[in-house]
């Protein structure tokens, strides 16, 4: 008796849960990077109008945030700022291989899959600059910065997967649905 196991990937969201997470851990490393002590007490507008990128919302939300928490006085109005600051993605994306070791299903023999190796990788280029809202010289620039973020999946003779990378797979991270009893009464008492 032989036998196959046949894994088909399926993602109801694009980008799917592994790459928005190589995305957003690639974005965290770039913006750890960059220092935002020059904006403390200052009065300061963030304008995204220039950032193209998805997930546009989450990054402007994290350089917003870390602006604030630096001390920054975060402006709703750009005319209530002294300074502006914008933000530039220069890379914002993931790439994936897989490499496969065994006999494929040519010469009417199955598919034998000795070893096999998925590798996806997230990459994000950040820079920031800020600018005088009257004058329009430049206060402060960040500079580019890169950060990557990588995930690598492994079966071995139909065994698998084991991942190993900068994030955990949300394979890694499921736990099945809890029925609801169980967390209002204490089962051990009866």
């Amino acid at each position: 008796m032989a036998g196959c196991t046949i894994d088909d990937n399926i993602t109801n969201t694009s980008p799917s849960a592994a790459e928005s997470l190589l995305l957003n851990n690639a974005l965290e490393g770039a913006l750890g990077n960059v220092d935002f002590d020059f904006f403390a007490g200052r009065n300061v507008y963030y304008d995204d109008s220039n950032l193209d990128a998805i997930n546009k919302g989450w990054i402007s939300h994290r350089v917003r945030e870390s602006l604030a928490s630096r001390g920054a006085h975060l402006q709703a109005d750009r005319n209530d700022a002294d300074v502006i600051v914008e933000a530039s993605v220069g890379t914002y994306g993931t790439d994936s291989k897989v490499r496969s070791t065994g006999v494929n299903n040519t010469y009417s023999l199955p598919n034998a899959t000795i070893n096999q190796r998925g590798d996806q990788y997230g990459s994000a280029v950040l820079s920031l600059f800020a600018i005088d809202r009257e004058s329009g010289d430049l206060l402060w620039r960040s500079g580019p910065h890169r950060c990557d973020s990588h995930l690598r999946t492994r079966y071995y003779f139909g065994v698998g997967p084991f991942y190993q990378g900068t994030i955990r797979h949300p394979a890694e991270t499921f736990e099945p649905f809890r029925d609801q009893r169980d967390s209002v009464f204490d089962l051990s008492l009866f």
